[in-house]
């Protein structure tokens, strides 16, 4: 789910590329068929008037409509390939012959340049996400806890055969019957966790929980969940504000790694721990922080931009 979120979000421009590319390919591919005749033509000097070089401007004489047309080509050709004499299937412009070029040569189609650069990019995508993912995943599982999950014993006694969804969250529940949230798949962009699902507690959240989610724009922890997990919402790169009710404790390593477009946290004064790297190093998020907590400390360190509330 992390690699797939991240592939989708660096390849995003190179699949917009490859499609607009098609697109215009085929618009100027048709174009040609539609607008261009061909015929024969002799090469009768070249432009450049000097018989020396590797490269040379052929001037070419043809019939267009029953005219004879004296033209020189666009762009420089090998000369060998177009010696004084030489005879030369063209294409040129049914609206004004003028505008042709040599049939052997290849004419620069625009579109082709995007679909190359779009499938560069998706084919850079694929290593980079691979690689990505990767590093996050081993930080996930590596990365220091803050405040460790394993000391909830509803999350270390996880039952594996109990599990549910309801409103778009999927869950699991604890040998306690408390609720563990496990990823959201509604369509709402504005997500308020609950309190409750089905009658359980919502006392956490499993590893990277809602990592890789596209569409979530604002989220609300509400107090029950004691902590937020490692990668809870890296990933979420459309994800702009962030509201931790009193009684969350804990945000724990990467948290919200790799979420670009963060604008607004609130951290309450219940929030007594932060990893080093829960938010990224530039974060340009404003934080909402209780004066003298732990959140305004951590965020001041890091250069944050800060505004406290009593």
């Amino acid at each position: 789910m992390l690699t797939f979120g991240l592939f989708a979000a660096i390849s995003a421009a190179g699949w917009i590329l490859l499609i607009v590319g098609i697109a215009i390919q085929s618009y100027h591919t048709r174009r040609q068929e539609q607008e261009r005749t061909r015929a024969t033509g002799t090469v009768v000097a070249h432009a450049d008037g000097t018989g020396r070089g590797r490269y040379c401007i052929p001037v070419l004489e043809f019939m267009a409509d029953g005219q004879k047309v004296r033209q020189r080509c666009k762009g420089t050709f090998e000369r060998e390939r177009y010696p004084v004499g030489q005879t030369v299937d063209i294409l040129y412009d049914v609206d004004d012959p003028t505008r042709f070029h040599p049939d052997a040569a290849v004419e620069v189609n625009p579109g082709r340049i995007l679909v190359l650069v779009g499938v560069a990019w998706i084919a850079f995508a694929v290593i980079l996400s691979g690689l990505l993912s990767g590093v996050l995943e081993r930080h996930l599982n590596t990365g220091r806890n803050v405040f460790p999950l394993s000391d909830m014993p509803e999350i270390s006694t996880v039952k594996g055969d109990s599990q549910g969804s309801a409103d778009g969250f999927r869950y699991l529940l604890s040998d306690f019957s408390n609720a563990l949230l496990k990823g959201y798949s509604g369509s709402e962009r504005d997500v308020s966790l609950p309190m409750l699902i089905e009658g359980h507690l919502v006392t956490g959240m499993t590893q990277s929980a809602f990592s890789g989610n596209r569409r979530m724009t604002r989220v609300r922890v509400p107090g029950t969940i004691r902590a937020l997990s490692n990668g809870a919402f890296a990933g979420c790169i459309a994800l702009r504000e962030v509201v931790l009710s009193e009684g969350v404790q804990g945000i724990n390593a990467m948290a919200f790694a790799m979420c670009p477009s963060l604008k607004d946290v609130t951290i309450p004064a219940s929030v007594t721990t932060i990893g080093a790297d829960a938010f990224p190093e530039d974060c340009a998020a404003t934080f909402h922080v209780a004066a003298d907590s732990a959140a305004e400390r951590y965020c001041r360190e890091r250069g944050f931009t800060v505004e406290t509330e009593a």
